[in-house]
């Protein structure tokens, strides 16, 4: 491929790291949230989905009611895979308790409340919803088959299952939005161009999505690495980060909602990323850089060290908020996530004192860029 701005001919080698998440396909207008996933059900008028899982139950009244059982599990809205992944991982830490009572309690007395109070002016609807579902949980997943079984698994096995009907809406919504492939390649081409302003590159994809819609004469398939599980090989993975499992809990077996023991159980055949000195910057876009990717995140900065090299980090973003006002927010917060992944990085591996001078280093050594793209000309 010539790269016709500058009319060098593309590296043989990647020299870039792309790191992508959900924002790429939704930029590519793929419904991939889950959010997206559930309006589907209800569009189609389905009232029995939320009752199939314990988790769309938990994940339903824990996004629309303030009782005491999701109190303190502060996320705004479902919109986010980052706030899902955020909402499973306060649950696991912190409400493993709760739920062992609550399936005890809705198992034996059906309208005892259990961990549930309500405040005195909501109304009576979630009350009466929770225990419908829940009952109507239990009876479909024949809770007897569940007697003797630990929370974890119980709750481990219904997140398998969650990824599976997941899987099968993303299969169908890809069939149905039959540009999303070409609008991937598009945008892909459009980010080329805009890291080529700075550096003729190569690219080597790391995707924290479940897709991979790119062509091989755009991106070859050794060069893309699928950390969430691919979808065409039905291994998809929704989890929590290895940091969320907290030591003093001593409960080994929360391990296994973490994405590294998924990646090892899955046995999935590992693409390694470039050699060190092969790679001269690290591209985002699309991704929320979230705490829940966090371990990825520092061990690929840790692995390129991009505090003593001269590795060029590129933020790399769109406008898809409804208004310019609503675009600036997002731009704002933008920013301040970016800031807040390198600050944590830094205090990590050197300490606070580096942490607090690393944004302006790589400022003074032109090695932090934040660039803008349109995506408007997607359909």
């Amino acid at each position: 491929m010539i790269n016709k701005d500058i009319g060098s001919k593309k590296p043989e080698k990647p020299n870039t790291i792309l790191v992508i998440g959900n924002g790429f396909d939704l930029a590519c207008k793929l419904k991939s949230r889950y959010s997206d996933f559930i309006d589907h059900y209800n569009q189609k008028n389905d009232h029995t989905f939320i009752r199939k899982n314990i988790w769309y139950i938990l994940l339903h009244y824990g996004f629309r009611t303030n009782i005491d059982f999701f109190r303190n599990i502060n996320v705004s809205n479902e919109n986010n895979w980052m706030n899902i992944e955020y909402f499973i991982k306060e649950i696991l830490q912190n409400k493993i308790k709760s739920i062992e009572d609550f399936f005890y309690n809705f198992s034996t007395r059906p309208l005892y409340i259990g961990p549930f109070s309500f405040p005195k002016n909501n109304s009576d609807s979630f009350l009466y919803d929770i225990n419908y579902y829940v009952q109507s949980y239990l009876k479909k997943a024949n809770y007897n088959i569940y007697e003797g079984l630990d929370v974890e698994s119980l709750l481990f096995r219904e997140l398998k299952e969650m990824e599976k009907d997941f899987s099968s809406y993303l299969t169908e919504e890809i069939k149905i939005k039959n540009k999303y492939i070409t609008n991937a390649n598009s945008l892909i081409a459009k980010i080329e161009n805009k890291i080529n302003e700075v550096l003729n590159s190569s690219l080597f994809i790391v995707s924290f999505n479940y897709t991979n819609p790119f062509s091989k004469d755009v991106v070859d398939s050794d060069s893309i690495m699928l950390v969430h599980g691919n979808l065409e090989q039905n291994n998809i993975i929704i989890g929590i980060d290895c940091n969320d499992v907290k030591s003093e809990s001593n409960n080994d077996k929360l391990f296994r909602f973490s994405k590294a023991w998924r990646k090892i159980n899955n046995h999935e055949k590992m693409i390694n990323i470039p050699p060190k000195n092969d790679i001269n910057d690290i591209v985002f876009f699309g991704h929320s850089l979230g705490e829940q990717d966090y371990s990825y995140f520092y061990s690929l900065f840790n692995y390129y060290d991009i505090y003593n090299n001269n590795i060029k980090l590129i933020f790399i973003f769109s406008d898809y908020g409804s208004s310019e006002e609503e675009n600036l927010k997002n731009e704002q917060d933008y920013y301040d996530k970016i800031f807040a992944l390198l600050r944590h990085y830094v205090t990590d591996s050197l300490g606070i004192k580096e942490a607090n001078s690393f944004i302006t280093k790589i400022q003074l050594e032109n090695r932090l860029l934040i660039e803008r793209i349109s995506t408007n000309d997607l359909e």
